[in-house]
């Protein structure tokens, strides 16, 4: 690295002396003179390939370096989003705060996801899983560190829940993917596009069950015919559940 540092200064001197040199061997008054400046510039060319500027051992450091100091900016956009993710779950009033526990996404598979807390963490089968106010899904299994969550989008999903705006009620079930609906919903109740479904609260004895008030997604689209002895619309959740990272259980 010395060697590079002091090879930096001689490079420039060399590399202007080298362009007189050339400048003064064209000039035709000078050619008698070539024989003292050729052997001048040989050796200028000579010094000046031997200097290295960046060694290859400095070359492996500086990338080393370089992405060393990358991983640390994407551990600390991770902890930035952590971070955003807390404040605003603690922002929400509805559930209460004292009742979160936060929790990391570490596995995803098809309608479920994994989270890093489990019966050491008071995390029982039956939890509801939120972000913010957005219902995402029911702990359907633990382990001492581990819980897998069945999302809302699972095929097995079935609660009843209503629209905010007009109280039409309904059973939300689903598909599985990206496919969630409101059906048995009576024609004369009215359902508009763009409403939020919201859970209308269901938790039994145990204290098991859907709190009120949950966003279950928004109406994308209403299916009305007067033929049918109900209606059903199309829903959808306002989590991206395949790029979701963080969670928070309800703990009773």
């Amino acid at each position: 690295m010395k060697r590079a540092k002091i090879g930096l200064p001689i490079f420039f001197f060399l590399l202007v002396l080298s362009i007189i040199l050339l400048l003064f061997i064209q000039n035709p008054l000078m050619q008698p003179l070539q024989s003292v400046t050729l052997p001048i510039q040989k050796w200028i060319f000579t010094t000046f390939s031997q200097v290295p500027l960046i060694s290859s051992g400095d070359t492996e450091k500086i990338q080393e370096e370089n992405n060393a100091l990358r991983r640390q900016l994407a551990q600390f956009k991770r902890y930035e989003m952590d971070n955003k993710a807390l404040r605003d779950q603690f922002e929400t009033t509805t559930p209460a705060p004292r009742d979160l526990l936060p929790a990391n996404v570490v596995g995803m598979n098809e309608d479920t996801i994994i989270i890093d807390k489990g019966g050491q963490d008071r995390v029982k089968v039956g939890d509801i899983i939120v972000l913010k106010d957005n219902l995402v899904g029911k702990v359907s299994k633990t382990s001492p560190n581990v819980s897998r969550v069945t999302l809302i989008s699972h095929p097995a999903t079935s609660f009843t829940a209503e629209t905010a705006k007009t109280a039409a009620i309904g059973v939300v079930k689903a598909r599985g993917g990206d496919t969630i609906t409101l059906e048995n919903v009576v024609l004369s109740d009215k359902v508009e596009k763009d409403d939020l479904v919201v859970t209308r609260g269901n938790i039994d004895e145990r204290g098991e069950g859907f709190p009120s008030e949950l966003v279950v997604g928004k109406v994308i689209s209403v299916n009305k015919k007067a033929s049918n002895l109900f209606q059903e619309a199309q829903i959808k959740s306002l989590v991206d559940f395949k790029r979701v990272r963080m969670v928070f259980v309800i703990i009773n």
